[in-house]
């Protein structure tokens, strides 16, 4: 009910603003007196004023302050800023933004910043966005709001780039410590420094999600002891990548396209897949597994007739160590294995060894088969059972 109540006021204050644009008045401007009017909104609590103020651009945020004395100073302690570059630009396909009106975006970005810094109310969400395609924006600029607004201890921050600036790259440990409290981080089109994820380990203690939405990675691992939720979105492929590491911790219906960005691998850990979904090939094309030497599968559970282990034994032709750790495949999980058709696509004559950790037999038993089968295609290989 509450939602829907902020929902409506949201948009009344939205359409007052867009018909009553905020202009400043000049000395000999001629002001005509307003009818009286009740004013129904200021009577409401500041949290719920708060809540509604929350959802509006930084721009539009701001000139609620002309509706009365008490909205004033409102907008400086709502919990979120969200300061958007596309309410200076024109509404076109690229976003075009003019000098002038860039210069209106810059003054506009540092006064609401050096006035919410000001103010002893707690920041939960900083948000700053850049449209602007040929990034006319100096990087000092940028580093100023992003360390301005971290100032504010937020818990959550975004910073999105409607385009991708190689010339820009985000340099956390240069932007101060003063972003302990953040939990949840989303970045998108942002290079980000080598020293990134140490530098978030150390410093954001707290932080559970992190979303890299297009973003030029110039670090070895993602790792944080905190971290509950982590989103990749591109590149579309990594040809560096030299060593994953995939860990899931909760029951996860896995769709396994990202295996596409991993193709150029050399090591390559699966851990806690619940559930490895069949794969349709005829449906979608995978890449094969060329450099991949070393393949761990820990604390799998491969669903019936599992199409991902396949595709990793028929198209790994320099695999040379094979370690399944505690995984479980049930009766029907390796159905593939019957058909001669895909028995003879297995491709690892260079599998020297295979390593299965398990707690009960009947756990790798259709494993161990399915090695016994195609041991003809596996000339080198030697396995060991080790019983926990």
């Amino acid at each position: 009910m509450w939602g829907f109540f902020c929902s409506c006021l949201i948009d009344d204050l939205q359409g007052w603003l867009i018909l009553h644009p905020w202009r400043p008045r000049g000395r000999g401007a001629v002001q005509t007196p307003s009818p009286p009017a009740t004013d129904r909104l200021s009577a409401l609590p500041d949290a719920l004023l708060h809540t509604i103020l929350s959802s509006l651009k930084g721009r539009q945020m701001v000139q609620t302050s002309v509706l009365s004395k008490r909205w004033r100073h409102l907008w400086r302690s709502v919990p979120c800023l969200d300061i958007d570059q596309r309410e200076f630009a024109a509404a076109s396909e690229n976003w075009a933004i003019s000098r002038s009106d860039l210069e209106k975006f810059e003054d506009f970005a540092d006064n609401v910043l050096a006035y919410r810094c000001g103010s002893p109310a707690k920041l939960d969400t900083f948000r700053l966005r850049i449209c602007d395609r040929y990034h006319s924006l100096r990087s000092s600029d940028t580093d100023r709001w992003i360390r301005r607004g971290l100032k504010c201890s937020p818990r959550e921050f975004h910073l999105h780039f409607d385009y991708r600036y190689d010339s820009y790259l985000l340099e956390m440990h240069k932007l101060g410590s003063n972003y302990g409290c953040l939990t949840k981080l989303h970045l998108t089109n942002v290079s980000l420094h080598e020293c990134f994820m140490e530098h978030i380990t150390t410093v954001c203690t707290l932080l559970e999600v992190l979303e890299l939405n297009r973003c030029s990675l110039y670090l070895q691992e993602i790792t944080h002891p905190k971290l509950k939720n982590l989103v990749l979105h591109g590149p579309a492929v990594m040809p560096s990548l030299v060593r994953a590491s995939i860990r899931f911790s909760v029951v996860f219906p896995c769709k396994c396209n990202f295996l596409n960005v991993l193709f150029n691998v050399t090591s390559l850990e699966l851990s806690g897949f619940r559930e490895m979904v069949r794969l349709e090939f005829n449906q979608v094309e995978f890449h094969a597994f060329k450099n991949l030497r070393t393949l761990l599968l820990d604390r799998c559970r491969p669903s019936y007739n599992n199409e991902l282990l396949r595709h990793l034994l028929q198209n790994s032709p320099n695999l040379e160590k094979l370690t399944v750790h505690c995984c479980k495949f049930s009766k029907g999980s390796l159905e593939w294995r019957k058909s001669s058709q895909h028995k003879n696509q297995v491709n690892c004559r260079k599998l020297k060894s295979t390593e299965i950790i398990y707690k009960d037999i009947d756990d790798v038993r259709e494993l161990v088969d399915l090695l016994l089968d195609v041991s003809g295609h596996l000339p080198k290989n030697t396995i060991a059972l080790t019983k926990i």
